[in-house]
């Protein structure tokens, strides 16, 4: 945790320093996706169990902390919705990564020229699947894939993330934009 503290700082000071916007925005980025890992072990460590964390409580901080900190001065709401089963650390690292990118997506796409919206954030269990699904009330795009240049970083984590799982990517915009994805539970719940 104490190095991953250490990197973030490291990119923070690196990002006040640029003055082209598209490498502060990957500066930024990569520490989101740094500090999605380090809640998680936060998490991990303040609890009994060395091997598995609630993924209400994950997923509620990390949303939170990505919220916080990529529009505070903007009118979001945020409401998540995430069962409280307990998953082991890789399966949290995947479901923290993706969150962080789909977050980080909507906060820079669903709103633009609007100060208000709404993000919601929910995790259950479906028979013998897990869903993960954000949506947002923001302004949607056109087509069924992300709306974003071609093997952009943040996409390509969306879905080797959800390959990792054995997950199901799929977009629905009848009302602003979700993106769900499904995946098998993993066999310790079998």
């Amino acid at each position: 945790k104490n190095n991953q503290q250490v990197i973030t700082s490291l990119l923070s000071i690196q990002e006040r320093k640029m003055v082209n916007t598209a490498t502060k925005d990957a500066l930024r980025s990569s520490k989101f996706r740094i500090q999605s890992m380090s809640i998680l072990h936060k998490i991990l460590y303040q609890g009994d169990d060395l091997k598995a964390v609630a993924a209400s409580e994950y997923l509620g901080e990390l949303a939170h902390h990505v919220l916080d900190s990529f529009q505070p001065e903007a009118d979001i709401s945020l409401e998540v919705n995430a069962a409280p089963l307990n998953l082991d650390v890789d399966t949290l690292v995947s479901l923290g990564l993706i969150s962080n990118e789909l977050m980080t997506n909507a906060l820079k796409h669903a709103f633009l020229e609007r100060s208000k919206g709404h993000i919601q954030l929910d995790f259950h269990q479906q028979g013998d699947n897990l869903v993960l699904a954000l949506s947002d009330d923001g302004v949607g795009f056109p087509g069924t894939d992300f709306p974003v240049k071609q093997g952009s970083l943040g996409t390509r984590l969306i879905h080797a993330f959800t390959k990792r799982l054995d997950g199901h990517l799929t977009i629905d915009q009848q009302a602003g934009t979700r993106v769900e994805i499904v995946f098998p539970l993993p066999e310790y719940y079998q």
